[in-house]
């Protein structure tokens, strides 16, 4: 049996601490057919090597009230108590106009947000392998002074021990070893485990799509699942390979002349 797509559009949501390589593994998710990106707004400064409308649209701080105070964020919060971060709401009007899946990259604060609006939406962890590879990362990069450092490998703790009160799964991409990587499904480590970080997204993602068809009343693929809770069955009829699904080669992403990301 195929899963297909239901007609109301996933919102999926991405977190992690910095370092835990969300943003690359985003974009395995965006190369599964059927999926959008959202663009969040920030008030943070524009690195040299980024442009407005890619990853981000950069917007002062009185822009950003601005668009609070007119009700356009799905969600918002203040990072690090210095700048602040949303998604506007076109961006899930737009997903559902299109019929496509609306992947958010977030942090813990908007997925906290997001789940209380949405319930039905699926909230994927991203963890690294251990807490000294995070900080390897964090490091290697360049980019922080030792306090802001300090201040994003405790925000990182954070996020980690509260994954749990919000996520339906985490990820945990791979580290030195390919042995470290897997999928854990609120908290209980799964029994399909896989090297690649775009198998694990595209397991998820279908899972959830999968869940999404039970829980509109489609039966059941197994006979006496362990559990009643959809996503867990979607997960035990895809280890029993019940499932049929093309996992596709990574595509080129191309943009257009505004920044919008589109699959060559």
């Amino acid at each position: 049996m195929s899963a297909e797509t239901g007609n109301v559009p996933l919102v999926l949501i991405v977190s992690g601490p910095s370092g835990s390589g969300k943003s690359t593994l985003v974009q395995k998710i965006l190369e599964l057919p059927g999926t959008m990106p959202s663009i969040s707004c920030t008030t943070r400064p524009r690195r040299a090597t980024e442009s407005s409308g890619k990853c981000y649209d950069f917007v002062s701080e009185a822009e950003f009230e601005a668009m609070v105070a007119r009700g356009e964020f799905f969600e918002y919060a203040r990072v690090f108590g210095k700048y602040s971060y949303g998604t506007p709401k076109k961006w899930l009007e737009e997903s559902r106009k299109r019929g496509l899946d609306l992947v958010l990259e977030i942090d813990v604060q908007g997925a906290a947000q997001v789940k209380e609006k949405l319930p039905e939406s699926v909230a994927i962890f991203i963890l690294p392998p251990s807490k000294e590879e995070l900080e390897r990362r964090l490091r290697g990069r360049g980019q922080d002074s030792d306090e802001e450092m300090a201040r994003r490998l405790a925000k990182a703790r954070d996020e980690i021990a509260a994954f749990g009160k919000y996520y339906d799964f985490c990820v945990v991409t791979p580290g030195p070893s390919a042995e470290t990587s897997g999928i854990v499904w609120r908290k209980e480590l799964m029994t399909v485990q896989t090297k690649a970080p775009e198998s694990q997204f595209a397991y998820v993602v279908l899972a959830a799509r999968r869940a999404r068809q039970i829980m509109a009343g489609a039966p059941p693929l197994i006979e006496n699942p362990r559990t009643q809770k959809a996503t867990r069955v979607a997960c035990e009829e895809l280890e029993q390979g019940l499932l049929e699904f093309d996992v596709p080669e990574a595509t080129s992403v191309d943009e257009d002349k505004d920044g919008n990301k589109r699959k060559k």
